[in-house]
């Protein structure tokens, strides 16, 4: 089984993603939309693992919806690719733009009202790669409400040039990125006094660490056994703060929808696991060509 992090970063050339930013400061997101067209047009004819690993999630997501009687939503490996691409446009728009033309719904349900109430003590965000959550960058701009600081533990190796050329150009106070490869006590000890003040702690749920490879837990998603990393679900337990699965999910054109579910940190591990993934799973039935996984995923 081939993980995530073993996959090397492809398609992202210091000159290409010059090139793309300067289409997009002359163009706005619309103009680069359209030279994405034929650029994806290439990448899915020479990324082989891309369409593999898409192939292989389509497979697996039209067989759940076949034996659960769900309308099945027909795409293709290039509107899959395409749509992870435009993701990356959105994020660069997200995290280097002060003016971003992306726009934010919000899903004002108990889960919002309770996320709003428990902003003011910290709360523990749990996100994925089922949507672009760092299009977050850019919520705060948008939105009169109390907004906290968001300290993100993200892996950066596997996408290091991507990462790279858009922290040089990050343009928000609102979103600040520990990588995870150089994490450690000092960094653990500053996130638990960050979150005791208000802030936010946000870390990814559906990938495993290359750290921590072997420190998971075994959970089920469209009837298909995976693995997630044990540490972030007991992190959230002993942090003992308000804790949320979290989706920004594009609805159209450039808007994203925030969803929120509150986890109950009382339950077991293998609990919170089962839930946040029945989580995932109700709405990746929804927007299934914004799961970002390009990798062996589902064992």
């Amino acid at each position: 089984m081939t993980n995530w992090y073993s996959i090397k970063e492809q398609c992202a050339g210091r000159y290409r993603l010059l090139f793309l930013w300067w289409v997009y400061r002359l163009f706005r997101l619309k103009g680069l939309k359209i030279i994405l067209y034929p650029i994806v047009f290439f990448i899915v004819l020479f990324s082989k693992n891309g369409r593999q690993a898409s192939q292989k999630y389509r497979e697996v997501l039209y067989s759940y919806q076949t034996n659960h009687n769900i309308k099945s939503i027909q795409f293709s490996s290039y509107r899959h690719i395409f749509s992870y691409a435009f993701s990356l446009a959105e994020k660069m728009s997200a995290v280097c733009d002060p003016k971003s033309p992306l726009k934010f719904e919000v899903y004002k349900d108990e889960n919002y009202k309770s996320f709003q109430k428990d902003l003011s003590t910290g709360v523990f965000l749990i996100s994925s790669h089922l949507g672009n959550i760092e299009a977050l960058s850019a919520f705060p701009r948008q939105l009169s409400q109390h907004c906290p600081m968001v300290n993100a533990l993200m892996q950066i190796n596997q996408n290091s040039i991507f990462h790279q050329f858009i922290q040089e150009r990050a343009n928000n106070t609102y979103f600040h990125l520990y990588p995870a490869e150089q994490f450690g006590f000092q960094e653990i000890m500053s996130l638990y006094e960050k979150i005791s003040t208000g802030e936010a702690i946000l870390m990814a749920g559906d990938r495993i660490s290359s750290q921590s490879f072997k420190d998971i837990l075994s959970s089920c998603l469209l009837d298909r056994n995976c693995v997630l990393p044990k540490g972030v679900f007991r992190f959230a337990k002993k942090i003992n703060h308000p804790t949320y699965a979290i989706l920004l999910l594009r609805t159209s054109g450039d808007t994203y929808k925030l969803i929120l579910k509150q986890l109950d940190i009382s339950r077991q591990e293998q609990d919170l696991v089962q839930d946040y993934t029945a989580f995932l799973e109700k709405y990746l039935l929804e927007y299934p060509d914004q799961w970002y996984n390009f990798f062996d995923f589902f064992k």
